[in-house]
């Protein structure tokens, strides 16, 4: 997980397993050769002053693959309430250790 701080924001990328083939074969078909299995993520942002958390996405894609040059490519997927609900629980975590 990286945590980065953006005016009073913080952000979470979690890195994202057991990625369905379907986009698996986007991603490959993307980086071709330089294809990694480890560049699949979710982006969570946590607005302390609203005690919020917010999903990332573009066009309702949630899930995102970062190619060889650094591009994040948003793919064609939603996450479930509860794998939502698992990498919100995985950024409380990381804050209560701050505190």
């Amino acid at each position: 997980m990286k945590i980065e701080e953006i005016d009073n924001i913080k952000v979470f990328a979690i890195l994202v397993t057991d990625v369905p083939s379907k986009y698996v074969a986007q991603a490959k078909k993307i980086d071709g050769k330089y294809y990694k299995e480890d560049c699949f993520g979710i982006e969570i942002s946590y607005h302390a002053d609203e005690d919020k958390y917010v999903i990332s996405s573009e066009y309702d894609k949630q899930l995102y693959y970062v190619d060889f040059n650094g591009n994040w490519h948003w793919l064609d997927y939603t996450f479930t309430q509860a794998e939502k609900d698992a990498a919100i629980e995985l950024c409380k975590k990381d804050l209560q250790k701050e505190a």
